[in-house]
Parts: structure tokens; sequence; C-alpha cells
């Protein structure tokens, strides 16, 4: 495996906030490196640190279902998926997210040309796209491709709203999750 381990974090639980989402992982995604957070129970180096190349993401994807994570949020200043061109929208495929939140102001392309893409995807195109953008003048494009729109500044209640909304209704197919906060 193409990956370096990082010191065992310490586990972390913040009294008030339910575990909504336990077979979740974390990713922090920059140019070079993916750094990997898993729950700590499933592996003894739960945060590991993969290179940008498509062998790396393949060994990636391996280790996150070895964890069995079903669920993952990402943060990233840029596109990940645009520098490895159709295997980043095959991922779309494998991975079946339920939904994408995206920015408008990336470093290396616009997020209307990421929208516009993902509609002429066939596995995207039924994907809520939940637009999140400290933009004044949000183009009428966007508004018309996306499912919503959020303001920065955001509300989390509100922004966890349009999320829970945007999301299938549990059971619904096999990737459905339940929210234990209903």
């Amino acid at each position: 495996m193409r990956s370096s381990t990082r010191p065992r974090p310490q586990t972390l639980q913040i009294d008030g906030l339910p575990l909504i989402h336990p077979n979740a992982a974390a990713m922090d995604i920059s140019a070079d490196e993916i750094v990997v957070a898993v729950p700590p129970a499933r592996d003894p180096s739960p945060v590991r640190a993969f290179r940008t190349f498509t062998p790396d993401l393949a060994d990636l994807v391996a280790w996150l279902r070895e964890c069995r994570v079903d669920t993952v949020a990402l943060e990233s200043t840029g596109v990940y998926w645009l520098p490895i061109g159709g295997e980043g929208l095959m991922l779309i495929d494998t991975a079946a997210p339920q939904l994408i939140t995206l920015d408008l102001r990336l470093p290396d392309v616009r997020g209307e040309r990421v929208l516009e893409i993902l509609q002429r995807h066939h596995a995207a195109r039924a994907l809520p796209v939940i637009v999140i953008s400290a933009m004044r003048d949000i183009p009428l494009r966007v508004r018309d491709l996306a499912h919503a729109v959020v303001p920065k500044p955001f509300d989390l209640d509100e922004l966890l709203g349009i999320i829970r909304a945007a999301l299938p209704p549990a059971g619904a197919g096999a990737a459905a999750t339940t929210d234990p906060t209903e």
C-alpha cells in the first residue's frame, strides 16, 4: 500500500452531538496527498496519507472498503476528481455518493463548470448538488442546476436540514443510511 501512517489521534467525543454516521471517514485533499481518517476502532493506523496517483487512489478505496466506510466527508480547496479525468467520474459510479456539496470558488476550475460536467455524467445527473458559496450574485445557470444554494456564512442547522431533505429516505436503496437523530 502506498500510504504513510500518522500517529493515532486522540478520540474526541463532544457532549450533546449525536453520532450520525458511524461508518464515516474524513478526507483532506491536496494536490499531492490525501489524508484520510477512519473510525479509530477500524484500523490500528486510522489516519493515513495517500498520494494522488491512480494506483494510490485504488489503494485508498480498498482501505476504505476494508474499514467498512460507507460515508466520506471531504475537505478540499479544489476539485479532486478533475485532474484524473474520467476515472474520477467513475468514482461516482463505484462509490455511489448520495449527495455532493460544491463551493463555486475553486482555485483551478469554476464551480459552474463542475455542475455542467456532473449534469452530463449519467450517474451524477440524478445526484443532488448543494452549492455553498460566499458569492453575492449566484448565476442563474447555477441555481437551475443545483438542488439548493446555501450562502456563506451559513447556519449549520439550516444546512443540515437541506442535506437531510435532499438525501433519499432510509431504506430507499442499498446506499441509504439511517439518521439516528430522527
